[in-house]
């Protein structure tokens, strides 16, 4: 555990085992600053099974507004728990605000639903990253503001993006062979959908809940339903 007065300060080429039924948890802010030719390693110890206990970094708290991963590759991890908090990702970030994730890939979770999960965060960026087979949703935001940008999400087991009460931009994204949705809008959220390629998956993109969506310019094709809404 990383206390809140602490801040966490990781750099390019860092390797960072987890073993099973580890976590890393930040309480400050956490700088993961890898590059392009040096990016940041994130994996477990071993390759997950169902009856593992699971492996992943949590940031929780207002302390870690202003964390950055930067040219991360996330692989391996997951965890499925509910309590003493409900944590279903590679990467969970909690009650935090201006994070900013960059050219970072995320893959094979192998435990739980996401590899990426956020919640109840203000001015969350997401700036090309790649998600690439991944066990549910390759995204999950609950309660976020922000923009989704110039990203690629490749063979999901559910969704590529979910949205539960957020207000996102979601612009210059590539989705492909998610078994659910592309584009998942629901609880109340406010979404604009803009230069977007979505291709062969199940739904291309579904409002609900009462969500609100302005639909800019997008491609979607081989879906097996481009568009779906309902109250």
């Amino acid at each position: 555990i990383i206390p809140a007065q602490t801040n966490l300060h990781v750099q390019p080429g860092t390797e960072i085992i987890i073993s099973d039924g580890a976590q890393l948890i930040c309480l400050g802010k956490a700088l993961f600053m890898g590059s392009k030719k040096s990016p940041i390693t994130i994996k477990s110890e071993n390759k997950l099974e169902k009856s593992s206990k699971g492996s992943g970094i949590l940031l929780l708290g207002e302390k870690t507004a202003g964390s950055q991963f930067s040219h991360c590759r996330f692989a391996n991890m997951g965890l499925d728990q509910t309590q003493p908090i409900r944590l279903t990702a590679m990467l969970n970030i909690h009650h935090s605000s201006n994070i900013k994730i960059e050219s970072s890939e995320f893959s094979d979770n192998r435990l739980g639903d996401d590899s990426l999960h956020l919640v109840n965060v203000d001015s969350a960026t997401v700036f090309g990253c790649t998600f690439r087979h991944i066990l549910s949703d390759a995204v999950d935001f609950d309660y976020v503001t922000g923009n989704f940008q110039s990203n690629l999400i490749s063979d999901t087991g559910n969704d590529g993006l979910d949205f539960m009460g957020s207000q996102v931009l979601v612009t210059d994204n590539f989705f492909e062979r998610s078994k659910d949705k592309g584009i998942s809008i629901g609880e109340r959220s406010f979404v604009a959908v803009t230069f977007n390629s979505i291709k062969n998956c199940a739904i291309g993109i579904q409002a609900k809940d009462e969500s609100r969506v302005i639909l800019g310019i997008n491609q979607n094709e081989g879906n097996r339903i481009d568009i779906d809404t309902f109250h």
